[in-house]
């Protein structure tokens, strides 16, 4: 039998394709072939092998996806994260850490690993956006429509949590924010997660408060903000 790296592309995806139904059909299967397949993918930067495997693993992905815990909280479609998964792990992966990979079951984990990561990105961007217009309004303020025109979005996000987290002072502090204005959480919640923390709700609305009437005179925060009271 020839060796699989002998094999040329269209034959090894062919025998790819079919162990693959095997193992589906709960048959008895040869690994190889795949496992070939992603080294020369991302061992040998063959464009040819990585759109073998993309065509091959996207359903297999996609299913990832729409069976991870928080595809629904997205609002996006699956094809979206799945494609993300992959191009994460492209860019993740270079020769020297796919040697690290000794079959097939192992690259396949890490690139289920990526699905989650790209969901939970997402949805942590998606939260750091509204913790950009939820704050603000708490420290009753207004954004300056200049500096989202010369920001880019993801930028302002970046570096007002930036702001926020260099100006709490302690555990407690950072916990409280984040749960409140990330996560949406309610005191008596918060109470629940952090009992490490916190002996009671008083003690995270008094928190809450400090911390807040400390931002809202926070000159520097306005200057990058460019707010008005």
């Amino acid at each position: 039998m020839t060796p699989v790296q002998h094999l040329s592309l269209s034959t090894l995806s062919q025998r790819c394709q079919a162990e693959s139904n095997r193992f589906f059909a709960g048959e008895a299967h040869d690994t190889s072939f795949c496992f070939e397949l992603f080294r020369r993918a991302f061992v040998d930067q063959d464009e040819g092998a990585w759109d073998l495997v993309h065509g091959q693993y996207l359903s297999l992905v996609t299913g990832w996806v729409m069976r991870h815990s928080a595809f629904h909280n997205t609002g996006e479609e699956a094809d979206l994260f799945a494609n993300a998964a992959f191009y994460k792990m492209w860019r993740a992966v270079d020769a020297e850490k796919f040697q690290k990979f000794n079959q097939l079951n192992e690259v396949l984990r890490y690139l289920q690993m990526c699905v989650g990561s790209v969901i939970t990105d997402y949805l942590r961007s998606q939260d750091q956006s509204e913790l950009v217009d939820e704050l603000p309004r708490s420290l009753d303020i207004d954004w300056d429509t200049d500096v989202e025109g010369e920001i880019s979005a993801a930028a302002v996000q970046r570096r007002f949590w930036s702001f926020i987290l260099e100006r709490l002072n302690s555990e407690e502090e950072v916990a409280v924010i984040h749960d409140l204005f990330v996560l949406a959480l309610k005191p008596r919640e918060i109470l629940e997660r952090r009992t490490r923390l916190f002996k009671d709700v008083k003690q995270i609305y008094r928190i809450r408060e400090n911390v807040i009437d400390r931002l809202r005179r926070d000159e520097e925060l306005a200057d990058f903000l460019g707010i008005h009271a």
